[in-house]
């Protein structure tokens, strides 16, 4: 049976040597291999969650995040995933943002497509 993280293939660089499980490498050149085990690993979580019997709706799982909160001794306001920040939790889950993050002028950008020189807009 072969490991899920493997590929059947000989050693980088062996053109005859014998074809053994090896781990996958970084790049694309197993990257076929690599889609399969995502999807099987995919279809997985799939079968899971589909057995789980949860009758908590979604108003009663986000209560407890639209609650205002303390943070360094500040009152911060509350967050509201379905209604205000939809648009900004949406923006910065952008891919572009997973390695560097974010800055406020890269929102900006984002928000306010067209830029101007006038100061009150």
């Amino acid at each position: 049976m072969p490991m899920t993280s493997a590929f059947y293939r000989r050693k980088e660089g062996d053109r005859k040597g014998p074809r053994t499980w090896r781990r996958l490498r970084r790049g694309i050149a197993d990257l076929y291999r690599r889609a399969q085990v995502s999807h099987k690993a995919a279809a997985r979580y799939l079968d899971a969650f589909a057995i789980v019997d949860d009758t908590t709706t979604l108003d009663q799982l986000l209560q407890r995040l639209e609650q205002p909160r303390q943070w360094r001794g500040r009152r911060v306001r509350a967050l509201r995933p379905l209604a205000d920040d939809r648009s900004l939790l949406s923006a910065i889950n952008h891919g572009e943002f997973a390695i560097h993050g974010f800055r406020n002028r890269d929102l900006r950008a984002i928000f306010f497509r067209q830029t101007t020189d006038d100061k009150q807009q």
